[in-house]
């Protein structure tokens, strides 16, 4: 291997002067003029060359010196008409060398240029090598575009005549593209279909008399090279005169290698890729199994909850009967004779055993009755009382959830008020049923006797002199009159 190459590469630039003439009668390759004999073959130049381009409109040409320039040919008459691009100038200057070349490379072999495979001229190759066992190999230089359908059809119409073909694409133009910033060349569909068919991708530039070929290193842990067949890979070139025709194709000794070490990656990365479906497939296999066992597993519970939906139902039935007839339920009849209200049997979304006017009446009595207004009323203390009230019926955390939804029934209903303080969180205070509303309540006497907490009090006289909390309409210190409530409130 001579090199590696990036978008800098001198193989993707190469020799741009016309260095090679046709004979005008047609005989023999292509002539090639040395550097320096310009003024020596000028005359031989115009009289016995030209213009190599097939169907050039204006085939005179001459040579070029010059101490700064590489000598090279040129048209006698500068006309935009027969001004050939690179690109053709390499396909003709490629032919030529690979002509050269199998001459060279196998001297027992016959080599034609412009060759049709048969008499109908199915396919007519750039050069076509035929050694003397009648082994044939078309050596196809492409430099124009050419779509994947079209190049899978020359090649099977190439192997129905048993027929080897190669395809060597131009160093320049349309099928040589780098990655910019990266030492990288881009392979085309095209390449990429080629490749596929077990083929090698191959580029030539023909002033340098140079082969190239893109690379790879395939992942550690072996981190070998081999024949890059997709995306990118990263430019190799060699020398034309390394290369041979053997039975799979143009090869030289590194190239040898590379197939070597490609074949038994390519034999590692399928033992891989197949170790990857199946450990897929066993993934599959035991995500299906615990999906399965998570079905059963919920639909079990489905059940459970069911199952225990129907006892709590039962259950909450019987407590209710035993409830109504109980010094409870008969105080709670007692005082709501048109029926237990609405706030008192809330649906708190919990299965519970007991039924909600049970527990709720509960909590109601002792704790929100008797509370007075504006006192904060607890929740974990509710809890604590309704757990120990009726062991066994609540957990810590649904009794939680119970007391929390019931309160907040309750405070939707207008009989309790939440609020939030920073030490204890959510907390309820009782609201009067009939808050005095722009008014102000006289200070007590010192003297006078506070009622029990749980006795309602009746409101005295207003005295709109006296400055109220604006939470709960009751005297305000003169110390908090500038704050406009109570500390608690």
């Amino acid at each position: 291997m001579d090199r590696g190459g990036g978008i800098d590469h001198p193989f993707l630039r190469g020799e741009t002067r016309r260095i090679y003439a046709a004979r005008r009668d047609g005989t023999g390759d292509l002539v090639e003029l040395a550097d320096g004999q310009a003024a020596a073959m000028r005359q031989t130049t115009r009289t016995e060359l030209m213009c190599p381009v097939l169907k050039c409109p204006d085939p005179s040409i001459t040579t070029v010196g010059s101490l700064t320039r590489r000598d090279h040919f040129r048209h006698l008459r500068s006309d935009p008409s027969v001004d050939h691009s690179p690109e053709t100038w390499f396909h003709v200057e490629a032919k030529a060398l690979m002509a050269r070349w199998a001459r060279w490379a196998h001297p027992d072999a016959v080599v034609d240029v412009e060759k049709p495979s048969n008499a109908s001229r199915e396919r007519v190759a750039d050069v076509m090598v035929t050694f003397p066992d009648d082994t044939r190999y078309a050596i196809e230089v492409q430099y124009s575009s050419l779509s994947p359908d079209k190049l899978l059809e020359r090649r099977e119409s190439y192997a129905k005549q048993s027929i080897h073909d190669m395809r060597i694409f131009i160093s320049s133009g349309i099928h040589m593209t780098t990655e910019w910033g990266e030492p990288r060349v881009h392979l085309s569909p095209l390449h990429e279909t080629l490749a596929d068919t077990g083929a090698a991708i191959y580029w030539i530039n023909p002033s340098l008399r140079e082969i190239g070929y893109p690379v790879t290193t395939v992942p550690p842990p072996t981190s070998w090279t081999v024949h890059a067949r997709r995306d990118h890979g990263h430019l190799q070139v060699e020398s034309l005169r390394k290369f041979r025709l053997e039975a799979g194709g143009l090869r030289s000794r590194h190239t040898r290698e590379l197939d070597s070490q490609t074949a038994i990656w390519e034999k590692v990365h399928a033992r891989r890729v197949e170790a990857d479906i199946d450990r897929h497939r066993r993934e599959a296999v035991r995500a299906a199994a615990a999906e399965k066992a998570r079905l059963e597993r919920e639909a079990a519970e489905a059940r459970q909850r069911e199952e225990l939906a129907v006892i709590n139902r039962a259950r909450r039935e019987a407590v209710a009967a035993v409830w109504a007839r109980s010094a409870d339920g008969q105080e709670a009849i007692a005082q709501f004779p048109d029926g237990i209200p609405p706030w008192l049997d809330k649906d708190v979304d919990l299965d519970l055993p007991l039924p909600a006017t049970v527990w709720q009446w509960f909590i109601y009595s002792r704790y929100v009755r008797p509370a007075r207004f504006g006192v904060f009323i607890f929740p974990a203390t509710i809890r604590d009382g309704l757990l120990e009230h009726f062991p066994g019926a609540f957990e810590d955390k649904v009794g939680a959830r119970a007391v929390l939804r019931f309160c907040r029934g309750l405070a939707v209903a207008g009989v309790l008020t939440e609020t939030n303080t920073f030490r204890r969180g959510v907390v309820f205070y009782r609201r009067h049923p009939n808050p005095p509303r722009l008014s102000l309540l006289p200070r007590p006497a010192k003297s006078a006797v506070l009622p029990p907490p749980c006795e309602e009090v009746p409101l005295p006289a207003v005295d709109r002199s006296i400055p109220a909390c604006s939470i709960c309409r009751l005297p305000l210190d003169p110390m908090l009159r500038a704050h406009g409530r109570h500390v608690t409130c």
